[in-house]
């Protein structure tokens, strides 16, 4: 029995990697302008089961990858249906990740079929951008709490365990989707509309016809800059927020290199890897077991 939950354990840890992997190679995809190498063909690759040029491979591996995601889910949804009780929370959070993921794929299919990739400056684009972004995180999320709680108990499944997430710090939780979203609008705004210098940037942000994403890529370091606020205040009188806080500094700070430096294609990646790594992080830290 032991070695079914240890199994299901480093499976768990396999799968919420591999989805990592998928999201930051779709940033790449997007940040290379690769988003519509095989055209407005989906799921195939311009009808054909290989592609043919640089740009049609990159999105042809992100393709292969969500697949393989979705596949790997299903499969986590399915092994937690087998090894814990009903009501359990693997077992909860587990189907969670896995109805996130069918709406990861359908987001793709839209984004796709609806040209809206590559340079593509429709508003609209905006939109289904912040959706994703929100779900990519949500499902990140989940897959990270079937992981930790199905450390709490790996003996007996019918012993059900609960979570309570730690005041204040579930306030900052809420927050950070938006904080998160703000971000990739904000990167997009970089890709489309590329400035020589920051002044160039902020005056383009300021215009009155500025495109949407112009107009929401301020709010992004503010946002920043008040949840890393809102996080000393607290950490102040209580001390078990010191070490979140730490972790929050030191992603802003390399976001706000990332804009001095006027975001070069390897530190939005990077920026993009410390945001996921610091919401599992924030995740894993505000939860505690309680018994159910």
């Amino acid at each position: 029995m032991r070695s079914r939950f240890s199994f299901f354990k480093k499976y768990s840890l396999f799968t919420i990697i591999f989805t990592l992997i998928t999201i930051f190679w779709g940033a790449w995809v997007r940040l290379s302008f690769s988003g519509d190498g095989c055209g407005k063909s989906w799921p195939l690759c311009e009808n054909k089961i290989f592609p043919e040029n640089i740009m049609a491979f990159i999105e042809w591996l992100h393709r292969l990858s969500s697949g393989l995601s979705f596949i790997f889910i299903f499969i986590l949804f399915l092994l937690s249906i087998k090894f814990y009780s009903k009501g359990h929370g693997v077992r909860k959070f587990s189907g969670i990740s896995f109805v996130l993921v069918c709406i990861e794929a359908l987001i793709g299919a839209i984004l796709v079929l609806s040209g809206l990739v590559s340079d593509n400056t429709e508003k609209i684009r905006v939109l289904v951008l912040a959706v994703h972004s929100v779900n990519s995180l949500l499902l990140v999320g989940s897959l990270s709490l079937s992981y930790k709680m199905s450390l709490w108990e790996n003996r007996n499944a019918k012993l059900n365990d609960g979570l309570r997430f730690k005041k204040p710090l579930i306030y900052f939780l809420y927050l950070f989707p938006l904080l998160a979203l703000t971000g990739n609008i904000a990167s997009l705004a970089g890709q489309l509309f590329p400035s020589e210098s920051l002044s160039s940037a902020l005056a383009l942000d300021l215009l009155p016809s500025a495109h949407t994403s112009l107009k929401i890529r301020p709010f992004h370091p503010l946002l920043a800059i008040a949840f890393l606020l809102g996080l000393c205040v607290f950490s102040y009188f209580k001390k078990y927020l010191i070490v979140p806080t730490l972790a929050v500094f030191g992603v802003v700070l390399f976001g706000f290199f990332t804009l001095f430096f006027l975001s070069p294609l390897w530190m939005k990646i990077a920026h993009l890897i410390l945001a996921y790594c610091l919401w599992i992080f924030l995740i894993a830290f505000s939860v505690e077991r309680v018994k159910v």
